[in-house]
């Protein structure tokens, strides 16, 4: 998909724009492909946090034990907080 297709885009940035930089497409199409990644990790980010790291069956050390959630979630909130900036 390209970035100057999407409906948002084209209601925001002339067709005329789009011309005018066509030879810069591939910077552009670039940093789209960027900033898609980095909101489908952060997405996928809030997910694991939500889901696992905050879920209450995970609380309690029945499924998995304290150093064990640990090692596997430790980081995964501070992650989240540099990738939302």
């Amino acid at each position: 998909m390209y970035f100057e297709n999407i409906e948002p885009v084209k209601k925001v940035i002339p067709a005329i724009v789009i011309k005018v930089f066509k030879s810069h497409h591939i910077i552009f199409q670039t940093l789209f492909e960027l900033i898609t990644s980095e909101a489908s990790y952060l997405k996928s980010l809030n997910i694991l946090i939500s889901n696992f790291l905050e879920a209450p069956e995970l609380s309690d050390n029945y499924l998995i034990d304290k150093r064990d959630k640990h090692v596997l979630f430790s980081n995964a909130s501070a992650v989240r907080d540099v990738s939302s900036r």
